[in-house]
């Protein structure tokens, strides 16, 4: 019988979905090998730890973040009640297509300081986010501040 070839994309849907529904700390090795049809050995062919694999998950979900959606709220050419409809229509999408959000509220609940460079990683991109956020809401909605923004991105 015939392996499964492993691919990067591969591995990181599986490490999502994972991740997604059980959290980072509950997600062992050996599920990532039995999601992937492989054996725990043939995972560290493709990753050096869990906690490498997580960074990476993290860092591309922050560069589509960053070129798609926090590009979108810097852009002059919409008004702020635009570019929060924008928002929420993109986030909506993310949420449906890939459960962003989720797995992101889901990391943002379970790690902490303790995580190390996972806890660096999620932090810097909610705090990313929340500034984005923070930065047009007010012109949108006068009234509101950096609270309501934290709420809004942990949606």
């Amino acid at each position: 019988m015939t392996k499964p070839k492993l691919t990067k994309e591969l591995l990181i849907e599986r490490a999502f979905e994972l991740f997604s529904q059980h959290g980072y700390h509950r997600t062992s090795i050996q599920d990532l090998a039995k999601a992937c049809g492989l054996t725990k050995a043939s995972i560290y062919h493709h990753i050096t730890s869990k906690e490498a694999l997580a960074l990476d998950l993290i860092k591309q979900m922050r560069a589509q973040y960053e070129s798609e959606l926090f590009a979108m709220l810097r852009d002059q050419s919409l008004t702020p009640s635009e570019k929060m409809f924008q928002f929420f229509t993109m986030t909506g999408q993310y949420h449906e297509q890939h459960s962003y959000s989720c797995l992101l509220s889901k990391f943002l609940t379970e790690l902490n300081q303790e995580d190390g460079p996972l806890w660096d990683e999620i932090s810097a991109f909610a705090k990313e986010a929340v500034h984005a956020i923070t930065e047009i809401l007010p012109e949108a909605e006068p009234g509101v501040n950096e609270g309501h923004a934290v709420r809004i991105f942990c949606l």
